[in-house]
């Protein structure tokens, strides 16, 4: 997840014109830029949720 929030900083800084040395989770935030870990936590979350859900209208059509 560092790996990819990095790689995230480092585009955003590399399209910016910004400097390499700029500190990420500021640049970041300031652009409102959801952190990497908050979006596949939500995305994990919603897959469990998807997944639960079939499987719950599977057996009660089985029933």
């Amino acid at each position: 997840m560092r790996r990819l929030e990095s790689v995230l900083g480092r585009l955003v800084k590399q399209s910016l014109g910004l400097s390499k040395l700029s500190h990420n989770t500021a640049l970041l935030k300031a652009l409102n830029i959801e952190k990497i870990e908050d979006i596949v936590n939500r995305n994990v979350l919603s897959l469990y949720n998807r997944i639960f859900k079939v499987n719950y209208m599977e057996s009660n059509c089985t029933s």
